[in-house]
């Protein structure tokens, strides 16, 4: 069901928090969930009525109860807040994302800051640009050169933070290219309606630049791989074949001056720069400590959830328990499910990834049988695949505790809530009537 915005200024105060979100985003993170609070009140009667929703309340409820098993209930608790606010967005944001104006015009006010977060990552990178912190506004600080060194964070506290974000926009900006390419043009209350379509398609242009930038400056392997898996997506959604038959040759290169043996990867690694096939081979950082490797940590995370298979361990409990096991400390597992499993339960987890599954499910059915709105199929694509590129990124990394990152995630799954897996319903429900 679609709340009533009750103005363009709502909507538009919507926007401008995902504008600032990059730089601001304690700012940006409250003027968010006033909105949320004001959309919740008017959907208070409806709150209980969405499948899903029911579903992610009981998904609250097991994290909550999980505090009080917790091996520290207070880490355990502080840890909720990396979901339960963001669940509650969730709720209002797929009661206001219901249309495809609203999903363009959001999807606009996010991929345009991220020229401006290149452009500060050059800085740090290449002009030596500090700018310390301020608590309670800003929760990054600039530290020249990149967290780690030698690697582009730009606003965000490390390089797989700003390489998940990167492919997240980069997913968008492709989206609103195709969309542009398709039909009409923006309307209104889109962030560049007063551009000429050939000027969007310009700046559009220079925010895919500044996207693969950022990738490619991140030194994230990760970031890498989703990125060349979501332009093979759009490039299958176009049907450009002999593009994709260029970019698997070049893919083909680069791994096998990765991983070929030396003797067929030595003309191959004269072509690809050691930047590339040197990350990708990991000999770049040789004789990394055993705690430090996924592998390990995994194994370990697997080990915890055999332990205590059905209410876990306890929210932020794996990295104390991993440096007492390792003598090595790391934030988190690098995979988020792992991490849930170990940390929640296989219930909670399994929960959590049918909620998800159902929708993205939905939504797939609806772009493939051609339900809904045909001039929605675009941004809706573009929004399943942004969210599916975050996810896969989470197989390898967990950048969800940095907020810019878990807030976009959730908005993405509101997008597709709100059009993309409710039109399949409304249209089988429809043509039921119509048979019956």
């Amino acid at each position: 069901m679609e709340i009533k915005i009750e103005s363009d200024r709502e909507w538009r105060a919507w926007l401008a928090s995902f504008v600032v979100l990059p730089f601001v985003p304690a700012l940006s993170g409250v003027v968010i969930l006033g909105l949320t609070g004001c959309v919740c009140w008017r959907s208070r009667r409806h709150l209980w009525g969405d499948r899903d929703l029911r579903l992610l309340w009981i998904w609250i409820g097991l994290l909550i109860a999980g505090i009080f098993s917790a091996v520290d209930p207070y880490e355990a608790s502080l840890g909720a807040f990396n979901f339960v606010p963001f669940v509650v967005i969730f709720a209002a944001m797929s009661r206001v994302l219901t249309t495809v104006d609203r999903l363009r015009q959001l999807a606009w006010a996010i991929v345009l800051p991220a020229i401006g977060v290149c452009a500060i990552g050059l800085g740090e990178l290449f002009w030596g640009w500090n700018v310390p912190g301020f608590p309670g506004l800003i929760d990054w600080q600039l530290v020249a050169g990149g967290t780690p060194p030698g690697r582009m964070s730009s606003v965000f506290l490390h390089a797989n933070s700003l390489a998940d974000y990167a492919a997240i926009v980069f997913a968008l900006t492709l989206g609103l290219w195709c969309d542009l390419s398709m039909h009409q043009p923006p309307t209104s209350l889109d962030p560049p309606s007063r551009f000429s379509p050939v000027s969007q398609r310009l700046l559009l242009s220079v925010t895919i630049a500044a996207n693969l930038t950022m990738l490619a400056l991140t030194s994230s392997r990760n970031g890498w791989g989703v990125a060349c898996l979501t332009l093979l997506a759009f490039l299958i959604y176009r049907h450009w074949w002999a593009i994709i038959a260029a970019i698997q040759a070049g893919i083909a290169i680069v791994l096998a001056a990765a991983f070929a043996p030396e003797s067929i990867a030595q003309p191959f690694r004269s072509i690809v720069p050691y930047a590339i096939w040197g990350r990708l081979s990991d000999r770049m950082y040789p004789d990394r400590p055993i705690g430090s490797l996924r592998t390990t940590q995994w194994q370990y995370a697997i080990e915890l959830i055999r332990d205590r298979p059905l209410g876990g361990w306890g929210l932020q409990s794996f990295s104390p328990l991993y440096e007492a096991h390792s003598q090595f400390y790391v934030g988190h597992p690098h995979n988020l499910y792992l991490m849930l499993a170990a940390e929640t339960g296989t219930i909670a987890t399994l929960l959590l990834m049918v909620v998800v599954g159902g929708i993205v499910t939905r939504t797939a059915i609806s772009l493939i049988c051609g339900h809904g709105q045909p001039e929605a199929r675009s941004i809706v694509f573009a929004y399943a695949i942004a969210f599916l590129a975050s996810s896969s990124y989470h197989l390898l990394d967990v950048p969800l505790f940095q907020i810019q990152v878990n807030l976009l995630g959730w908005t993405l799954l509101a997008g597709l809530v709100g059009v993309g897996s409710r039109s399949a319903d409304q249209t089988q429900y429809t043509e039921r009537v119509t048979s019956g």
